[in-house]
């Protein structure tokens, strides 16, 4: 889009876009996990069974134990004839850095009873030098489209008034890009796809960035 500028008739504004799919190169994962019995901090990992057959589990998959972190525990307390017992839910985020593991690691969490994948956050690589390239193209073409509405205009570009730039990501937000997922009742499998599970287990976001230049033009013909 390229128009001249009543308000400031020197001006030439011109907007361009550049659309360009981001694949996410890993995943944080969120797990519940009931448990029969209730150990708080940081020793659930190893103390509650049911968490420490998980992260047992994660390590044949490559994800280290430091990967898994306790995100919070909810107790459950039973009153019997014989006394007390207390369970607890284990609210879990597993760290998986490497795309290609997110099926594996699905694999064991569906593999896990009583345990639920309810969310997955995907990660993308570091913005700032994605968004250069970004802006470089969206000026390469404002550049072009200036130059061809000041020649049809019988004017010339002199200079650049002011450049802004506003980046559309459909995921961004509070939390980052997520997705539902409930798993349950699928065997463990060394590669599970979409089929398996009903989710992706690999992500792209298409992303826009919108550059709008205003240029100074010059060298009216005389009237």
């Amino acid at each position: 889009m390229a128009y001249v500028d009543l308000a400031q008739p020197d001006l030439i504004k011109i907007v361009a876009t550049h659309d360009a799919d981001v694949e996410a190169t890993g995943a944080e994962l969120h797990v519940s996990i009931q448990g029969t019995s209730l150990v708080t901090g940081s020793a659930a990992l190893k103390k509650a069974r049911e968490v420490a057959q998980l992260v047992t589990d994660l390590a044949t998959v490559g994800v280290a134990e430091t990967d898994v972190r306790l995100q919070g525990v909810q107790a459950n307390v039973s009153t019997h004839l014989l006394g007390k017992t207390s369970a607890a839910v284990y609210a879990l985020k597993i760290h998986v850095g490497s795309l290609e593991r997110v099926g594996d690691v699905v694999g064991v969490i569906a593999a896990q009873k009583n345990t639920t994948l309810s969310e997955i956050e995907w990660q993308y690589p570091p913005q700032p030098p994605l968004r250069a390239a970004w802006l470089a193209a969206c000026v390469r073409e404002a550049n072009e489209r200036a130059r061809v509405a000041a020649e049809a205009l019988g004017v010339k570009v002199v200079g650049v008034h002011r450049l802004s730039e506003e980046l559309h990501d459909p995921e961004a937000g509070p939390r980052g890009p997520a997705m539902l997922a409930e798993t349950s009742g699928f065997a463990a499998r060394a590669r599970m796809t979409r089929d398996d599970l009903g989710m992706d287990v690999s992500h792209t976001k298409r992303v826009t960035l919108k550059a709008t230049i205003e240029y100074r033009i010059g060298g009216y013909a005389e009237r």
